[in-house]
Order: C-alpha cells, then sequence, then structure tokens
C-alpha cells in the first residue's frame, strides 16, 4: 500500500461528482461544504472508498424527497468528515453496534437481499 501526502478535500470533491446525478434521480436535495486543500498522508484510492460507502449508505437510507449532507473542514489538528442524512435513523440499541463488520438492524433486510451475513469477532 502506497502512503502519499493526499488532497483529501479533492478527493471528497470528486466521489461527490460522481455519485451526483444518482442522488438527483432519487430526488434527493444535496448540500456540502468542503473546506479546500486539506491534505493528510495516506491512500487516495483508500480515502475515496470509504468515502463512495458512507455516501452509498446515506442514499440508501434517506427518505424519498429528503437531504444529504456533507461536510470535510479541520477541526484542530484533525480532519472531520460528516456526512449526514434525513431517514429514520438508528435507534440507540443498535448506534454501539454500528461499527461490528456486517452488523445489520433490521434482520429483514438481510433475507430481502438474499445475502447471509456474519457475525464479526476484534
Amino acid at each position: 500500500m502506497i502512503y502519499t501526502e493526499i488532497n483529501v478535500s479533492e478527493a471528497v470533491e470528486n466521489v461527490i461528482l460522481t455519485m451526483e446525478a444518482v442522488i438527483f434521480e432519487k430526488h434527493i436535495s444535496l448540500g456540502y461544504e468542503i473546506e479546500p486543500d486539506l491534505t493528510a498522508r495516506g491512500n487516495s484510492e483508500q480515502i475515496k472508498q470509504v468515502v463512495m460507502i458512507l455516501l452509498e449508505n446515506a442514499i440508501k437510507y434517506t427518505n424519498p424527497k429528503g437531504s444529504i449532507n456533507i461536510t470535510l473542514k479541520k477541526q484542530l489538528i484533525d480532519i472531520l468528515f460528516s456526512v449526514a442524512n434525513t431517514g429514520e435513523g438508528i435507534s440507540s440499541e443498535h448506534l454501539e453496534k454500528i461499527f461490528d463488520r456486517f452488523y445489520r438492524m433490521d434482520q429483514s433486510r438481510v433475507r430481502k437481499y438474499g445475502v447471509s451475513y456474519c457475525q464479526s469477532h476484534h
């Protein structure tokens, strides 16, 4: 894996550009505030992949005619990336598990999509 100094602002903007048509087709309004020229050491493709996954999830779980809001800004020495959407949200009982690999809040979705998931152990 090659790590270099990358322009995170550009990486995020590139992903947004590729997804704008899909968002428009679904009648979702998109707002974003990207602070320019924020850089970090990392892998550009991995950063884009994470942004894409978060944006795809936001699109999937946004209510019709809902909205998605994306922000990227410097916060002290860190870069804060945020994706927020309108929709039913995640109930408090499921919040602690959202970073468990393959965890799904609604198990009926697993059956609906015909995919089997397994719980990982960290």
